[in-house]
């Protein structure tokens, strides 16, 4: 077997987050955003001066499909809450999940 089929130098590397989150928006996610959740968002919403992939907390549910989420800075202080639909939003696990 010839060594260069083994590895391939051009392909390591990690894939960018911008991928990443596009490939969790197409995909059905079977969990239910609840109070409290630590969301990241999926598309810039830019009256808001937020961009794709910030992270914020769930405040409200605000009817069946979308939310009231507070984005804050390091200091702990409140610099956006606004009511998102729930496609704008990907849930963040920081413990190990069970596949659906």
């Amino acid at each position: 077997m010839n060594k260069k089929h083994l590895d391939h130098q051009g392909r390591r590397g990690y894939t960018p987050p911008y991928i990443l989150l596009r490939v969790m928006s197409i995909r059905k996610m079977s969990y239910k955003i609840k109070e409290f959740d630590v969301v990241a968002l999926l598309r810039d919403i830019p009256e808001a001066k937020l961009v794709q992939g910030q992270v914020g907390t769930v405040a409200e549910t605000l009817g069946d499909s979308a939310y009231e989420v507070e984005f804050c800075g390091d200091d702990g202080r409140a610099y956006a809450m606004l009511g998102i639909q729930e496609k704008d939003l990907m849930v963040l696990h920081y413990s190990r999940v069970e596949a659906a």
